[in-house]
């Protein structure tokens, strides 16, 4: 298959050996039933959101302050308390300034009023820093940890719902985390337990009627549902790697498992894959539904086979979903998912929620 569109496009750009790294992310809307609820402006995409609940409670703690992330360095009349959720009690009545930085997030700063026999509980749902790159979907399923890391930080980062993610950013999940990302265009990726995924390139243009998108997956497991923006579209659309394999995919659903840096499994849930060697372009093969193969170091793909339940099972063990097609993964979101989604789109922005009247 030398004249695949594939390998057309990968000696095109003359294939890099190494992608960009990096991340980004996005805001969650939260309601508070706080009794004082404030709104600091700070010059970036979106405000961060701060709570103040006061309490009747002589003889305790003046000051609780806690994160969405946690671990955030809180500074209190410019004296270090550490790293949110913490209690601060050496405090006397009277106005206190607090200032809070997470790496990767907007710092803030904000000046409160402390009161003799009332504590007061400060709630802040950080905003991360905009990415340097172009903003192309959302967090919008977070369980256990994960972290990420944008072009332009040196240390990773708490990630937490709602992030934005920008081209450029990383993802990494820890062994109890799991995330599910709504992509600008539709399509969604599914990120299993000790999995990094880098999204190197995102680029949707609804006029011109193109989609550039390019992913790492450098080790791990990670679902990805992408959707078929136009019928008939010509040329590659969308491209993910692993240190060994390149899939070339347009409309389709597929796993990729980077299982060692030496191996990748990949299986075909719905459409057609293209796949290749990274160090061997000429030698591709297509997969087709329920189709899997295997890419090692310097070797062409294995022969696709037909997967049973079995395999199939073992391909899905860690993602949040068992859908095997954009459509029945959709229909999976949930109205707190909706609602994410259409609080976070400003208004001159196409409809998010257009998929859920398809």
């Amino acid at each position: 298959m030398k004249n695949s569109w594939l390998v057309t496009s990968i000696l095109m750009v003359l294939l890099p050996s190494t992608l960009v790294y990096g991340r980004g992310l996005s805001g969650e809307t939260k309601k508070s039933t706080s009794t004082n609820q404030v709104t600091v402006k700070i010059k970036s995409p979106s405000p961060s959101t701060i709570n103040v609940e006061d309490t009747v409670a002589p003889g305790v703690s003046p000051l609780i302050v806690e994160t969405l992330p946690a671990g955030a360095e809180v500074t209190v009349n410019g004296i270090k308390k550490g790293a949110s959720p913490v209690v601060v009690s050496d405090l006397t009545p009277g106005p206190i300034t607090i200032q809070i930085h997470l790496d990767s997030y907007q710092s803030i700063t904000h000046t409160i009023t402390v009161e003799a026999g009332k504590q007061k509980k400060m709630s802040v749902l950080l905003e991360r820093e905009a990415g340097s790159g172009q903003k192309v979907g959302n967090v919008i399923k977070l369980t256990g940890r994960a972290l990420f890391k944008s072009i332009n930080s040196t240390q990773p980062a708490p990630l937490r719902l709602g992030l934005k993610l920008y081209e450029g950013d990383e993802v990494t999940t820890e062994g109890d985390g799991n995330i599910r990302i709504l992509f600008d265009d539709e399509s969604v990726v599914c990120v299993a337990e000790s999995t990094r995924l880098i999204i190197s390139e995102y680029r949707t243009d609804m006029k011109r009627k193109f989609r550039s998108g390019w992913m790492t997956v450098q080790i791990g497991k990670a679902g990805f549902f992408i959707n078929e923006l136009f019928k008939g579209f010509k040329g590659p659309s969308f491209r993910v790697q692993t240190t060994t394999a390149i899939m070339g995919v347009r409309g389709t659903a597929f796993i990729v498992w980077s299982k060692t840096g030496s191996t990748t499994s990949v299986i075909c849930l719905e459409n057609k894959i293209e796949l290749i060697n990274v160090d061997r372009p000429y030698d591709a093969v297509v997969l087709g539904p329920n189709m899997v193969s295997d890419v090692l170091v310097s070797r062409p793909p294995s022969v696709p086979t037909a997967a049973g339940p079995a395999q199939l099972k073992e391909f899905q063990a860690g993602l949040d979903s068992r859908a095997t097609s954009l459509k029945d993964l959709l229909s999976e979101l949930s109205p707190a998912d909706e609602k994410l989604q259409k609080e976070d789109r400003p208004g001159k922005e196409k409809e998010w929620l257009r998929m859920f009247r398809k």
